[in-house]
């Protein structure tokens, strides 16, 4: 973005009113300055991510589909990009072209622009693959990442090739693929087959030799923090995804005909998931038998209480925390017959239900912590066993009839996708942190 950002302290600009008594006051000017800032980095995750923001406080506005049409145009999405002048130019109509004079002729060059590229379509040789290589946090943030990662594999007519290394924090081999060892593989080609194939690779960090490092550069360097947006369009046989992409990311570049169009990012995942992810038949025996075994005779309510290592992710942890036990108060209130699902990673917390709610309540037989080291990084003799009890209690929830729980803790986040739950039969305390967008992850 060579030009100087918008002048929306131009009169001609139709910024819009901004509340004076907001503690955080939106400031169109200055996010325009940091989307400049963006574009002149090629940080086009975050100036994506800023103008979803400038969305929700000026719905309608020509600006972001401008700005969506400039991110097409330099990831050489040509379709995308006129798709999103032609937006801009239905905006400007709906209000006023004199109030838009200062975007009218970027608009009008950006669009002559995206007429005279090459076609959206690049050419590689077939099959294509994606290799989705871990995360390395949390179980379900790393099955988020997986999701997403799909996503973009059906956007790009890739196949998809899920390696979980050395890097994951529930393997008990670093050399074998710790996701099968949890799921059914979505199909036979494994990273081995990849690195046979010897084959250009994008980003260029990744060659024959580099192909099993887990955690590489991902956070600096060429090719680290990589978002999604740019391997939409790689001509490379393989592209390698190492860093957190979000449903939030891609969703915006469906195809008007992919069969997630349209949908929410709730659904998407939801969706995905249901797709993609088949448990190992001696998992999901384990659930089932543990279902049949506990939970007849009456409803059951899950309710998951997260180890107080989370405070150091949330300052209003405590708070927050505190909020769960009055939840399940009213829910007694309404059915004194009610049986508690406790799942938790913390030892205190089983101490402090069965202290309060007597014989009601039930739990599996897991590891847990005591204190604010979290299960999922403390020594163990088997970090395999931790994933299979981090699924195991959270398909349990999900067969419960009600739940609560810490809405930025990915294990509500991923109870809250894995069934169609009535509204008032789940609570979440804050924002679902799996389906929330993480404005940390491109702020570079």
């Amino acid at each position: 973005m060579s030009d100087p950002p918008l002048n929306v302290n131009d009169p001609n600009v139709n910024a819009p009113e901004v509340n004076t008594e907001d503690a955080n006051p939106f400031n169109l000017a200055e996010l325009f300055v940091q989307i400049d800032t963006a574009y002149r980095k090629s940080n086009f995750g975050r100036a994506e991510q800023l103008c979803r923001i400038g969305a929700s406080h000026a719905p309608g506005a020509p600006w972001w589909p401008y700005f969506h049409a400039l991110t097409a145009h330099n990831l050489g999405l040509r379709q995308a990009g006129l798709d999103a002048c032609a937006a801009a130019h239905n905006a400007i109509q709906t209000g006023s072209a004199s109030q838009f004079e200062t975007l009218l002729p970027r608009l009008g060059e950006l669009e002559e622009a995206l007429r005279a590229s090459t076609p959206a379509a690049v050419t590689r040789q077939e099959p294509g693959y994606l290799l989705i290589k871990t995360w390395g946090y949390g179980f379900w943030s790393d099955i988020g990442h997986f999701v997403s990662a799909l996503l973009l594999a059906e956007m790009t007519g890739r196949i998809p090739v899920i390696h979980w290394g050395s890097g994951c924090r529930y393997s008990d081999d670093p050399e074998s693929d710790a996701f099968r060892t949890f799921f059914e593989p979505l199909n036979d080609v494994t990273l081995a087959d990849i690195e046979a194939l010897d084959a250009a690779c994008f980003p260029s960090k990744w060659t024959r030799a580099t192909l099993r490092n887990d955690r590489f550069e991902q956070w600096s360097g060429p090719g680290g923090r990589q978002s999604g947006l740019y391997l939409l369009n790689r001509p490379e046989p393989v592209v390698v995804t190492d860093f957190y992409t979000q449903v939030f990311e891609l969703a915006p570049w469906l195809n008007k005909d992919h069969w997630l169009a349209g949908a929410s990012p709730h659904e998407i995942f939801s969706r995905l998931y249901q797709k993609y992810f088949t448990l190992r038949p001696e998992i999901q025996a384990d659930i089932d038998a543990f279902i049949q075994s506990n939970f007849d005779g009456g409803p059951i309510l899950g309710v998951h209480v997260r180890n107080a290592d989370k405070a150091a992710e949330n300052t209003n942890f405590d708070a927050d925390i505190a909020q769960i036990m009055p939840v399940v108060d009213d829910y007694l209130k309404r059915d004194d017959n009610l049986r508690i699902f406790l799942l938790t990673d913390s030892a205190h917390a089983v101490a402090a239900y069965r202290d309060r709610y007597g014989a009601r309540v039930i739990f599996t037989d897991s590891e847990r912590a005591d204190g604010d080291v979290g299960v999922h990084v403390k020594a163990t003799e088997s970090r395999r066993r931790l994933g299979v009890e981090v699924i195991k209690d959270t398909y349990m929830a999900a067969a419960c009839d009600f739940f609560v729980g810490l809405g930025y803790s990915n294990v509500p986040g991923m109870v809250s996708v894995l069934k169609d739950w009535p509204s008032e039969n789940i609570h979440l305390i804050g924002e679902n942190g799996l389906l929330r967008e993480n404005m940390l992850l491109h702020d570079w």
